[in-house]
């Protein structure tokens, strides 16, 4: 969530690299992290400042001054986000849609979605990450998608968003009371006996009813400011600008601050209240404020301001009058309760305006650019805050937009944190190197158009096994495939439940999961993530796989074979609606288990396993290299499957080299869409 009043915001996360920046002494263990501070420098106008470089930045970590070890200005306008890792996670925008189905009439909320879904399917997007979720104070906070750039799902998500079987009006009894107020005024109008004993009376009644609906509506308030809070502790660990964009039309905002209007009749009423001596009949949380309200405000806006969160509000009932008749509120009400919610985290509020579309490009506008600045810091007290300030030199008539500081990295977190956390790293690329994981994904094309692309994961044994409790070892494996437009193609995930006391010994060796993805012809990013424990280990592995049409002649992978695969632990997929049960590394009725990872020895012969399409199994020849040096293999067996793929066992020998990786490239002339693959191996 971004900015600063009327401009954009910056992000902030920290990951922990291993660096020799500081030496500790001893006994002393100092850790040292990577922190990466993403700021926006706008002008007056509040249009994005471009051109600054290195020298136009200082930066403070708790006063001290920090040297800028990372640089990087992106220009999002020119849609240049191809980027994966760190600086890219750092860099990128993540858009939370919050829309508000407390303070939000179906009809203005149908406005909203509408114009949300303008937003998630125009190019100012393309290349960003989008979320969506509600609110409610009787269901609390509910996210529909993480942050994602795969916009038909968000667009799915917005649709369902807002059922009018989900709205709830937050304060029923307020019209009663206006309705017993006017009554009374009608009462008094007429003259009859007793009537200013009886308008007085009705008067009471109506305060009394009045101070209850305030209750009732002030603890939604003071509960939506939880759910926000909440919030934005929930955005903490995730990296990149964290903007959330709430689409209400505001409550009342006297409910924390008071009332707005110390003029009004009202107001007169209960001054003349208070000089009669009967102060006890004036609702002093409606006049003055509400101290419990107000404190819930600053405690949001400050996790706000420490978790990088931006809050951002659409005003969605549009322009207004002086009075809105509806409710027979004045309409500057709830335009001040969005103020009230974003101003002090930087946030801007966009209101009085029946385009909405407008608002949301006013919002991309003022954030074209972002400079990452970054710094190697200790951290020895995890959880600690640190405060931030960037300074900008040379830049006159500009400022910069940052967050308040950082925490020092710490573990563990709520299902949703750690689902934000999962897609994140997938999302992004980001290296993660917890549990060692190894990935092989092989296609294997079919008549009916998709290909068949099983892909087998090798999580390292030992470190798996740091995350048992009570030697028992949650995990859970997600495999995604992007594809070059950075949408989801195909996804499996899979949780997993490891007995250390059954399984020690293979686990030694470690776990290796079997799955298929399903996918048509084109060129795919297959991103697995593993994650163990309660206070998460994560392992990430990544491969660019080419799919090829059912007729073409083509390469499709190489693999070398494990001649012990029962010294893993094996995982199984189950089975799964229109992927094919029958298993591709199948040879003359044996199968073959490849090897993601394989460590093989100078010397000592291995099996290699080669796939051709559209090729006969006969007419393959093969060239094989290492490191770019002609090496010998033989053909073992070959044979042709029924859908047309050759399939060749060959027999390798590694020669003396180097211990360390080295890659085997195995060539078929005759393939001509893509005529080799590529085998890596460890040596030892």
């Amino acid at each position: 969530m971004p900015g600063r009043f009327a401009v954009v915001l910056f992000a902030l996360f920290v990951f922990v690299l291993p660096t020799s920046a500081q030496v500790p002494t001893a006994g002393e263990h100092i850790q040292v992290t990577l922190v990466e501070v993403p700021v926006n420098v706008v002008d007056r106008a509040g249009d994005a400042v471009k051109g600054l470089t290195l020298a136009n930045f200082e930066l403070l970590d708790n006063g001290q001054h920090r040297a800028i070890t990372h640089f990087d200005a992106i220009d999002l306008s020119a849609n240049a986000k191809k980027q994966s890792g760190l600086a890219a996670a750092a860099g990128s925008r993540n858009f939370l849609l919050l829309f508000d189905l407390n303070n939000s009439a179906p009809g203005t909320l149908a406005r909203a979605r509408e114009a949300a879904r303008n937003f998630v399917n125009s190019a100012g997007v393309t290349g960003d990450h989008i979320g969506v979720a509600g609110f409610s104070a009787e269901t609390g906070f509910h996210l529909l998608t993480s942050f994602t750039s795969d916009m038909k799902l968000v667009s799915a998500a917005v649709e369902a968003v807002g059922a009018p079987k989900m709205f709830q009006p937050a304060d029923p009894l307020l019209l009663s009371s206006i309705e017993l107020r006017e009554q009374a005024n009608l009462a008094e109008q007429r003259g009859t006996p007793n009537a200013q004993r009886l308008a007085e009376d009705l008067r009471d009644f109506g305060r009394n009813i009045e101070r209850a609906a305030n209750d009732i509506q002030r603890q939604y308030v003071m509960r939506t400011l939880d759910a926000y809070t909440e919030v934005a502790r929930l955005l903490n660990r995730v990296p990149g600008r964290k903007q959330v964009i709430i689409l209400s039309e505001g409550f009342d905002a006297k409910m924390i601050h008071g009332r707005e209007q110390l003029s009004s009749a009202d107001a007169r009423d209960e001054q003349t209240l208070i000089e009669s001596g009967s102060s006890w009949r004036v609702d002093t949380d409606n006049r003055f404020g509400n101290s419990q309200a107000a404190g819930d405000l600053q405690n949001m806006i400050e996790v706000c301001r420490r978790s990088d969160v931006v809050l951002h509000a659409i005003d969605i009932r549009g322009v207004r009058g002086s009075t809105e008749l509806q409710d027979h509120r004045p309409a500057a009400i709830s335009n001040e309760s969005l103020f009230l919610l974003t101003h002090d985290t930087g946030g801007m509020v966009f209101k009085n305006t029946n385009n909405i579309d407008e608002d949301f490009r006013r919002l991309l506008r003022s954030q074209e650019v972002v400079y990452v600045l970054g710094f190697e810091a200790p951290s020895n007290s995890p959880g600690k805050f640190h405060e931030l300030k960037v300074k900008l030199v040379n830049v006159p008539s500009a400022h910069a937009l940052h967050r308040a500081g950082y925490f020092e990295n710490t573990v563990g977190g709520s299902e949703i944190e750690r689902t934000l956390s999962a897609a994140e790293i997938i999302t992004h690329q980001i290296p993660s190197s917890d549990l060692g994981v190894r990935m092989l994904a092989t296609p294997f094309p079919r008549r009916d158009g998709r290909a068949q692309v099983p892909v087998i994961v090798e999580v390292n044994g030992p470190m798996v096994m740091r995350a048992a409790r009570a030697n028992h070892i949650q995990s859970e494996v997600f495999i995604y495939a992007f594809d070059e437009k950075n949408i989801v193609r195909d996804f499996v995930h899979q949780s997993m439940a490891l007995d250390v006391n059954k399984l020690r010994d293979r686990l030694q060796r470690g776990v290796r999961v079997y799955e298929t993805l399903m996918l048509p012809p084109g060129r795919y990013s297959v991103r697995a993530l593993v994650r163990a424990g309660s206070q998460p280990l994560y392992g990430y592995n990544d491969a660019t796989i080419d799919v090829p049409a059912f007729d073409q002649a083509f390469v499709l992978g190489g693999s070398a074979i494990d001649e012990q695969p029962g010294a893993w632990v094996p995982v199984k997929p189950p089975d799964r609606q229109g992927v094919p049960r029958d298993y591709p590394f199948l040879m003359d009725g044996a199968s073959l288990v490849p090897w993601a990872a394989p460590v093989l020895r100078s010397g000592v012969a291995t099996r290699v396993g080669l796939y051709v399409d559209n090729v006969p199994a006969e007419q393959v020849n093969v060239i094989a290299s290492i490191d770019g040096q002609e090496t010998l293999v033989r053909i073992a067996s070959r044979t042709t499957g029924p859908d047309g793929t050759a399939k060749l066992v060959l027999d390798f020998v590694p020669p003396t080299l180097p211990p360390g990786e080295h890659q085997l490239t195995l060539r078929v002339p005759g393939a001509s869409a893509h005529d080799a693959t590529v085998v890596p191996f460890a040596l030892r």
